[in-house]
Formats: structure tokens, C-alpha cells, sequence
């Protein structure tokens, strides 16, 4: 009975310092892997031909996603909040037609619906 107490009791203890040093360890392997990363990879700068597009695109562009998401998290999106429903639901399917796909900004954002039958 007291050799399994003091088993307990070391066990608790061991236990309560090791994860420390593994984690200690971990952290250390993790920075090296960042460092190693850091050197080896190129960092991204924006060039002359993504600067050209942005100047092409310009605010009309901008303006047109912001909308496009804005209609999209509004019609299409379900809300937790909600009990997954829509903030404007739209008109029920009868649960018979086909699943159709609705893509905006080019398959970015995605709607499900059944069309009718």
C-alpha cells in the first residue's frame, strides 16, 4: 500500500517535470527550423508587372470584391450566431432537385442550393 502511494507520488512528480524539458526541447528544434527557413526561402517583394496589375485593376475592382463578399456573407453564408441560417433566407427548396454550385470572385467563395425539380 505505501509502495504504491510513493509510486504515485513519484510518478506525479516526474511527470510534472518532464513535459518541460521535452517541451524546452521542442521549442528548440522549432527556432532552428524557423532560422533554416527564414534563410532558404526568398522573400516576396512586389514587382513592377504585380504593381502594373494593381494600377489596371484599380478601386472599381476593389470595390466590386468588397461587394461581391458582402452579398455573399449576407445571402450565402450560414451564421452560428444564427443556428446556421441565413441572414436572408432564401426561398426554401423542396429537397428533390439537383445540388447546383454558385461561384463568386472566380470559385473563391462557394453556394450550395438544390434546384427545384
Amino acid at each position: 500500500m505505501l509502495i504504491e502511494i510513493f509510486k504515485t507520488v513519484r510518478g506525479a512528480l516526474r511527470s510534472r517535470f518532464r513535459p518541460r524539458a521535452l517541451l524546452l526541447a521542442e521549442n528548440l528544434v522549432l527556432r532552428q527550423q524557423v532560422a533554416v527557413s527564414r534563410r532558404s526561402l526568398p522573400k516576396s517583394r512586389i514587382r513592377a508587372r504585380d504593381r502594373a496589375l494593381f494600377a489596371t485593376l484599380g478601386e472599381a475592382h476593389l470595390q466590386r470584391a468588397i461587394l461581391e463578399y458582402k452579398e455573399h456573407f449576407h445571402e450565402e453564408r450560414n451564421h452560428q450566431g444564427l443556428d446556421n441560417e441565413l441572414i436572408v433566407p432564401a426561398k426554401a427548396a423542396n429537397g428533390v432537385g439537383k445540388v447546383e454550385r454558385w461561384e463568386r470572385l472566380g470559385g473563391i467563395l462557394s453556394f450550395y442550393y438544390r434546384k427545384a425539380a
